[in-house]
Formats: structure tokens, C-alpha cells, sequence
């Protein structure tokens, strides 16, 4: 049993518990649990997952506020707080975006049988994510001409999360050539395909602006989360392809921003001092 699966036997098996602040305390190491386990998994085809999905019910973490205060508050199920337009704590956000990441790599490392369920399936996390993205970062600035999230440190980690969930559902579809045979050329999967080439295009525009906006807030102590540095190694990798394929010097520059906001974070997180290193 992996670590990460003992854990979570550990924390159902444990007895009940009857405070407040005992059951969020479990609650919120849960999730760090969950989160975990899916974004160590991005990149490694048909690994298991070493738990279970979080299911609708759930209960999101409270406020960062009421937890700090031991003060009891409402907390949202999962199912019911999906729009990212609700106020909820910015680590709930992070629970939110792990679920709509899960769901991705599942479909992704699916042999489905129905390849007209398949593609209406991948259509639908598209509308998921997109909506769950634009709700994060249209409420973390007040003018859209500024880089998203400079002042906002603590929805970074949603934000890098969800941004991987959507270049890993745009990156599978693509291509139809790696699709499967049975599929190619019916209207589900033309739809996706042209969903995902403009798709991959939107959101490496989002992470590079993201990029920008973690510089502008300063990454000099280990406040930066490792959860960005997936989505920003995933972006400049496309752009570097995307500008070798077509010479065009805007793709190169917006590389570039990438690649800086990478060898800032590398002062904490030397994995992304590695990657930067690969790009230049």
C-alpha cells in the first residue's frame, strides 16, 4: 500500500470525533490528501489513483478566517458549490479544482467503448473548467488589462491546477490521429477537436498572463505553491513547439514571460529552476 493510500485508510478508520475543530482539522488533511494524489499524477499515463474520488457530498474546507479563529461556519458540500462565483475559502478553491482535475485524468486514461459518450463527456469538462477558470480570475482583479491574481497570492494553487486540468483535456484532443480509430471523423469528435485547438491557444494566453502576475506579486519566500509550476512548464512547452513550427517572435516573447516567472520560483522550488533551464 502506497503511503498516501495508508494515509487514507488511517484518517476513515479513525474513531469519531466531536469537536468542531477536530472534525475541519480532518477534514482539511483529507483533502491536502486528495489533492496530492491527483497532481503527482499528471504526466504519468494510466497510473492509479491511490484513493478514491471525492464524492458530491463531501464537505469543503470553511473559511480560512473561522479555522484560524476556531469559530464553527457553514461549509459547503462539493456538489453545491461548484460556481467559483460563491465566496468560499481559497483552499476550498483548491479542493474544487483537484475534483475538476480528477475527472480529467479519468477521462483521459479511459478505454471508452462509447466514442460518442466519450467526446460529449470531454465537451462537458470543457464548459466545466472554462467557467470555473473565468470565475477565479475575473474576481481576483478589477481590471482585466492587469495580470490576473497579482494581489491574490492564496488562489494561485486552484488556479495552476485548474490551468494543468485544461492543457491536459486540450493536449489529449488535439490530435485525432492518437485518437481512437473508431471515433475520427463523427461529429462529437470534430466538435472536441476544434474546441481543443482553441482551447490550448486560450489558456497558455491565461498562464502567460498568470506568469506575469506571479512575478508582479513577488515569489521571494516559500509562499509560492509547487502547484503553479506544472501549468507554466506545460504553456511554455507549447509555445516553444508552436514557435518552432511557425517562427512567429510574439510566441517566443510570451515563452520568455514563462520562463522568467519559472526561474523566479526556483529560489523555492529548485524543480523549477530545472525546467527553466530546459527552455533556454
Amino acid at each position: 500500500m502506497t503511503p498516501v493510500a495508508s494515509c487514507c485508510v488511517e484518517i476513515v478508520l479513525m474513531p469519531d470525533i466531536g469537536s468542531w475543530v477536530e472534525v475541519e482539522e480532518l477534514r482539511r488533511v483529507w483533502w491536502g490528501v486528495m489533492i496530492l494524489d491527483k497532481y503527482v499524477t499528471i504526466g504519468l499515463i494510466e497510473r492509479p489513483f491511490s484513493c478514491d474520488d471525492a464524492h458530491p457530498e463531501d464537505m469543503l474546507p470553511t473559511t480560512e478566517s473561522s479555522w484560524d479563529q476556531g469559530e464553527p461556519s457553514v461549509s459547503p458540500s462539493l456538489a453545491v458549490s461548484g460556481d467559483a462565483s460563491h465566496s468560499i475559502s481559497s483552499f476550498a478553491r483548491l479542493c474544487q479544482a483537484s475534483d475538476l482535475l480528477s475527472r480529467v485524468l479519468r477521462h483521459i486514461n479511459e478505454k471508452p467503448s462509447d466514442m460518442r459518450f466519450w467526446y460529449r463527456e470531454g465537451i462537458q469538462l470543457h464548459y466545466l473548467l472554462n467557467a470555473f477558470a473565468t470565475g477565479l480570475t475575473r474576481n481576483s482583479t478589477q481590471d482585466e488589462t492587469i495580470s490576473i491574481l497579482t494581489g491574490d497570492r492564496s488562489l494561485h494553487p486552484a488556479v495552476g491546477v485548474v490551468y494543468s486540468a485544461q492543457m491536459l483535456l486540450y493536449d489529449m484532443h488535439t490530435c485525432a490521429d492518437f485518437d481512437h480509430l473508431s471515433g475520427v471523423g463523427i461529429p462529437e469528435q470534430l466538435e472536441m477537436q476544434t474546441i481543443a485547438l482553441g482551447g490550448v491557444r486560450v489558456v497558455c494566453t491565461a498562464v502567460s498572463s498568470f506568469a506575469r502576475g506571479i512575478r508582479s506579486a513577488g515569489v521571494g519566500d516559500a509562499g509560492i505553491s509547487p502547484l503553479v509550476i506544472n501549468c507554466l512548464y506545460e504553456a511554455a512547452k507549447y509555445y516553444f513547439w508552436y514557435y518552432r513550427e511557425a517562427n512567429k517572435p510574439e510566441l517566443l516573447h510570451e515563452a520568455t514571460e514563462i520562463t522568467l516567472a519559472l526561474q523566479a520560483i526556483a529560489g523555492t522550488w529548485a524543480v523549477a529552476g530545472t525546467i527553466a533551464l530546459s527552455y533556454t
